[in-house]
């Protein structure tokens, strides 16, 4: 059974998608942490948009990281469904191939017993000739 590269690709959309999410949840973020910024003028603000800025690097990476899996994800499926078809060519060839040298070797035989079905008819028309000439002489 051959890899579903549709399937695949569904499922590195599916990734692609949650990238997405992160992104506008990230962005509802940013926006959050400055109204917050702006409204807020005490010291806990500072340590607020801080923590925030972390929160914002870590999706990213995980932004990245969930990209980088769906490119990876769609990469490898192409890949093993090249190398699939590959294997299916070349066994088809091998195929191919022993089918011919069977057909050759079926058609060397026929060749043969043909040939050997020619000099037994020829035997047995000769054996037959001499036996009639035989039997002509003893009458």
């Amino acid at each position: 059974m051959g890899i579903d590269v549709g399937s695949a690709n569904a499922r590195a959309n599916d990734l692609r998608g949650c990238a997405n999410d992160l992104r506008s949840a990230k962005s509802n973020l940013s926006q959050y942490k400055a109204v917050f910024g702006n409204d807020w003028q005490a010291t806990e603000a500072g340590y607020f948009a801080s923590a925030v800025g972390g929160v914002e690097n870590r999706m990213n990476q995980a932004i990245s990281e969930l990209e980088s899996i769906a490119g990876d994800i769609v990469s490898t499926a192409n890949a093993i469904k090249q190398e699939e078809e590959e294997r299916a060519r070349r066994e088809a060839e091998e195929r191919a191939r022993r089918e011919e040298q069977e057909r050759r070797e079926a058609e060397e035989r026929a060749a043969k017993e043909k040939a050997a079905a020619t000099v037994a008819k020829s035997v047995v028309q000769s054996v037959t000739r001499s036996i009639s000439k035989g039997t002509g002489r003893r009458r």
